[in-house]
């Protein structure tokens, strides 16, 4: 079997181990290991102008934007597709795959659906229409976001106009996409539902996602013996992505539990536009932005803290959380999307979005009731280790079932 993937992560291409490919990676390999008749390529935008590729029954196509389609692409996201589906097509053409998976909505991979007569499925990973929805957070407006950046207009259209726009018509072109996608892959009750409506006529099937081979490999949570409360959450600068509510959540800890207190943050450099939107400085409530770190390092981190907290106002099924479950961090998160499914039967702590306090509380309680953290813990451990396991049996049957195999 032929597979061809049109994804935003490039795996193993250029990878010096198996920890560089990120989950798509991890699952490229175990999909390998198990099926030896399986060949895979690899479809992915590249930032340079390199040959294809082919490595261990993969083939990899970087596509490369030159310089002139890249400032059309800038003014136009049509044309952006445009180029990119035709460079598909001609590797379409030379493959010959059996069955095309394109990995999320939020790009325009699922245009492809439409042109070829090669069975095409989504893998849902999040979902722009809900997501846009939920894009600016409560008491955030125009002026609020202006004042915040100091009316600096330039830097409001680029950091927040831009982007906006951006993300309002990937949501438009997701609808596009999937109301002529025949197939779905998600994992989910919130994006059965809502494929359900975006998608009436796709057959839906659940999929995991594989973790990747650092957190794995990593030994489990255990209690610490110690005073000092560790938190630690990985978020990218998404304003959607809850920063505010960490930021009003650690004042009310540090409030009541004092300076021996510390929250990471992981996947970003900093926090100035929420510092200034909710008053709260980071350094002044012990929050500390640790910029992008491997996967090594967040194994590491995860089992150096108290509790995971993930504040998004708005999720499917973040990798982040069920990395922390994998582990047996204790998670407290806000019950958004697909979260309750996530979290269910005591595998971590679901709060209100934007609640500070039952936030907080949580936090709290976990670090000062041993039971309770432990209890969480191993059940944490016992949903997720099912939940991932045999991921790559899952995918291969779908695809057999797909094309009558």
């Amino acid at each position: 079997m032929k597979v061809l993937w049109l994804c935003g992560n490039p795996g193993l291409f250029r990878a010096k181990s198996l920890d560089d490919g990120g989950w798509i990676g991890a699952l490229q390999t175990q999909l390998l290991n198990v099926y030896t008749d399986l060949q895979l390529v690899n479809v992915f935008e590249y930032p340079d102008d390199v040959d294809v590729f082919r490595q261990d029954r993969v083939i990899y196509y970087p596509v490369y934007i030159g310089k002139f389609d890249r400032i059309k692409s800038f003014l136009s996201i049509e044309y952006h597709d445009r180029i990119f589906l035709h460079r598909v097509h001609e590797i379409i053409e030379a493959e010959r795959p059996d069955i095309i998976q394109c990995w999320g909505s939020e790009l325009g991979f699922g245009l492809i659906a439409k042109q070829v007569s090669v069975p095409v499925v989504m893998h849902i990973q999040g979902l722009l229409n809900p997501y846009f929805d939920a894009f600016c957070p409560p008491a955030y407006s125009v002026e609020s976001l202006l004042r915040a950046l100091r009316y600096n207009l330039i830097v409001y259209l680029r950091r927040q106009w831009r982007p906006y726009r951006l993300f309002k018509y990937n949501a438009q072109r997701e609808k596009e996409i999937l109301s002529s996608m025949p197939y779905v892959l998600g994992r989910t009750e919130w994006d059965k539902e809502c494929v359900s409506i975006l998608a009436p006529q796709a057959r839906y099937y659940y999929c995991s996602e594989s973790l990747r081979l650092a957190v794995v490999k990593c030994s489990k949570w255990k209690r610490h013996n110690n005073n000092r409360l560790v938190v630690s959450s990985i978020v990218s600068a998404a304003i959607y992505k809850g920063l505010d509510v960490i930021l009003r959540t650690a004042k009310l800890i540090k409030e009541e539990y004092g300076d021996d207190f510390e929250w990471n943050i992981y996947g970003i450099d900093d926090v100035h536009l929420h510092e200034r939107l909710t008053g709260i400085f980071a350094k002044d409530v012990n929050v500390y932005p640790r910029g992008r770190v491997s996967a090594q390092m967040v194994a590491e981190k995860l089992t150096l803290s108290d509790v995971y907290c993930h504040q998004s106002y708005i999720e499917n099924s973040p990798n982040s959380v069920c990395e922390a479950q994998y582990i047996g961090v204790p998670v407290v998160a806000a019950m958004v999307g697909g979260m309750d499914t996530l979290i269910q039967g005591g595998a971590g702590i679901m709060v209100p979005a934007n609640d500070a306090y039952r936030s907080a509380y949580a936090i709290l309680r976990l670090k000062q009731e041993h039971g309770y953290a432990e209890k969480i813990s191993k059940k944490e451990i016992e949903v997720a280790e099912l939940r991932h396991k045999g991921v790559e049996m899952q995918l291969m049957n779908i695809y057999k079932e797909i094309l009558g195999k």
